[in-house]
């Protein structure tokens, strides 16, 4: 199938990520916005942390003009543009645009009152942000349809428990009634709307109302990721085992756990790399990092923990919220196990050694405890007290290859015990 996107031919056969994270509409009844505004200036974190493991990262252009907050939008302009410039992060508008601000006038003219009050009350940042943007196209007439085709088809396959027939055929109904705006053949705004609408006049329950959102958005992300050939990358992401499990179980176009970003930072701070490492990292240090045999190597070994991590989830009778924290555990137990046989071997040797050798020795062996406590909690991080005590002040780039470097073998290992997780959890069918 062509996939009509000529600009985008680039993308192909490289790990790209659609992050989700920044998406306000994720979740209904503005689940997934509180979040989003409650971590707000992490949120710049949370994609230069995407950036490193990723080849690029694909954000949907309305995903900015909610996440970028009216008083701290000059630190995401100023953190975020030089990513947008090396094509780390990377968003795309409609084909026909002359610049990406032009989708700024698009959107205020013929979007929806939503899109049209947030462009209004921050104008100013969204339209000197999106200045920045280098113009990459999309045919989202093509895409507007695929979504649409998947969308129906979504609502079919509902099961009749959480939504019948008849408020199948309502929805149904009632968008074959409605007439294409431009060249889009279905967006989401017009879902969420008449969605709202059958709600708000009691033509539906609440339930159902849930049953169709998720169902927009399993196949607005899943178009997203073929029109990217993407994976699909979302913020605590066992909340949306709510979309349906078909989302993880895919060959490709899946929403991957170990894209998710806070795991991500975990595995980060088990190296000794803490989030203010991140936070000061400029887009120079991001490409030395990228351009180093060292980070090459680990990313690839993080592709083959993500697909690990994938395999554990597929093993898995159901995928469910319930059933991927219950994964975690088994794999807490596993990491705790493995940490405290190494934590016992630091215990006999400590008194032998200096205070340079033993936070050495510390520092490899502890990151075997990945996940000594809870998956997306803060793990083990070793503090830099070496380059502290000394005062030494190593560039930033250094510093992060050199602690992916110490705990190249125990990340392997981690991978191995991951692997055998999976195996633990296919033999026991569950």
């Amino acid at each position: 199938m062509k996939n009509g996107n000529p600009s985008l031919n680039f993308l192909k056969n490289k790990n790209v990520i659609y992050y989700a994270g920044l998406d306000e509409k994720g979740l209904p009844f503005h689940e997934s916005a509180r979040k989003i505004l409650g971590l707000s200036i992490k949120n710049i974190t949370y994609l230069k942390a995407l950036s490193l493991v990723a080849d690029h990262v694909v954000v949907p252009p309305t995903f900015f003009f909610f996440c970028i907050p009216a008083e701290e939008g000059r630190v995401y302009h100023k953190q975020l543009l030089p990513l947008f410039s090396e094509r780390h992060v990377l968003t795309t508008v409609y084909g026909g645009l002359n610049k990406t601000r032009d989708f700024l006038a698009l959107k205020k003219e013929k979007g929806f009152e939503d899109e049209i009050a947030l462009i209004s009350l921050k104008e100013e940042i969204l339209s000197s942000f999106f200045d920045g943007i280098p113009l990459i196209q999309r045919n989202v007439g093509l895409q507007s349809e695929s979504f649409k085709r998947r969308f129906v088809t979504g609502i079919q396959n509902i099961p009749d428990s959480k939504c019948n027939h008849r408020d199948k055929q309502l929805v149904l109904n009632s968008l074959e009634k409605r007439e294409k705006i431009e060249d889009v053949a279905l967006s989401r705004e017009t879902i969420i709307s008449l969605n709202n609408s059958l709600l708000w006049k009691g033509k539906i329950e609440k339930r159902t109302y849930r049953s169709i959102y998720y169902a927009m958005n399993a196949s607005y992300y899943e178009q997203g990721a073929a029109t990217y050939f993407s994976n699909i990358s979302c913020l605590s992401s066992a909340r949306y085992s709510i979309l349906g499990e078909q989302l993880f179980r895919k060959e490709s176009g899946r929403i991957l756990v170990g894209y998710d970003p806070e795991l991500i930072m975990s595995i980060f701070r088990a190296h000794g790399i803490s989030e203010e490492h991140i936070d000061a990292m400029t887009i120079r240090d991001i490409d030395s990092i990228k351009k180093t045999r060292v980070f090459a190597n680990f990313c690839e070994r993080y592709r083959v923990f993500v697909e690990s991590l994938q395999e554990c989830i597929i093993a898995a009778e159901r995928v469910s919220e319930s059933q991927l924290k219950r994964l975690f555990q088994i794999i807490l137990e596993k990491f705790q196990h493995e940490y405290l046989k190494g934590q016992a071997v630091v215990n006999r040797q400590k008194s032998y050694w200096g205070l340079g050798e033993n936070i050495t020795f510390s520092a490899i062996t502890g990151a075997i405890g990945f996940f000594l406590i809870p998956l997306y909690g803060a793990l083990l991080g070793t503090v830099p007290v070496i380059l502290q005590a000394a005062r030494i002040t190593p560039r930033l780039s250094d510093y992060f290859i050199d602690r992916i470097a110490a705990s190249e073998k125990a990340f392997c290992a981690y991978i191995e015990i991951l692997r055998s997780v999976a195996a633990t959890v296919k033999a026991e069918g569950d």
